[in-house]
């Protein structure tokens, strides 16, 4: 992995691929992005940098990722958070050239609501809408990944079979990990990087760029 802010195509975090971390709360968004941009989890934040970028080199290239995580909780229970920005969440879900939909493999319902919830928003938020017919969705990457790997053994509710069924329903490719592996998240991000290239390229043959 590269550590250097600087891009191959064009330098400058103005080109960075912004990438979602989408899940229930308590299903290890932040500890994710903790480990993939410092090395650890329960990093501190100074609130006035903006969203972390780090880079990453994939396939002989190095990008620039500026992640996010989002509670698709609030998606049920906003109204009881007054800090709660629907539009933000809405649009930063529009916007991201990538989303990883995370869920707890030891916690079912994290991902029945996931599929039940989470994606038809994603979905709906990136439909063109003045297409009522073949409605393209506005493509981008993806991909459903299970958390806490490491407690498979001891407290698993979702084989990595059904996993695999779900994601499969949604289009999209699955793995297991662990928020502590730090190769395997950078394994994770780099496979993710290349469906953004792939989405990228359909987006240009779709209209939307």
């Amino acid at each position: 992995m590269a550590s250097s802010t600087a891009v191959s195509d064009s330098p400058g975090e103005d080109s960075a691929k912004l990438v979602v971390i989408l899940g229930e709360s308590g299903v290890g968004k932040t500890c994710l992005l903790d480990q993939f941009v410092h090395g650890k989890h329960f990093a501190n934040y100074d609130p006035t940098a903006g969203l972390p970028v780090k880079s990453l080199e994939v396939d002989g290239k190095t990008w620039n990722l500026r992640l996010i995580d989002l509670d698709s909780t609030l998606l049920r229970e906003g109204d009881n958070q007054p800090e709660f920005r629907v539009d933000f969440f809405i649009n930063t879900l529009r916007d991201a050239d990538g989303i990883i939909f995370l869920y707890d493999i030891t916690s079912r319902i994290s991902l029945n609501e996931l599929g039940l919830e989470a994606y038809p928003i994603v979905v709906t938020t990136r439909t063109r809408p003045e297409n009522d017919y073949e409605r393209p969705i506005r493509a981008y990457g993806r991909l459903l990944v299970g958390n806490k790997a490491d407690l498979a053994n001891e407290k698993r509710e979702v084989s990595k079979e059904e996993g695999e069924e779900a994601a499969s329903m949604l289009g999209m490719d699955h793995l297991e990990l662990d928020t502590s592996d730090t190769e395997a998240i950078n394994d994770m991000m780099k496979a993710l990087v290349r469906r953004i290239l792939v989405a990228e390229r359909k987006r240009k043959h779709d209209g939307f760029e």
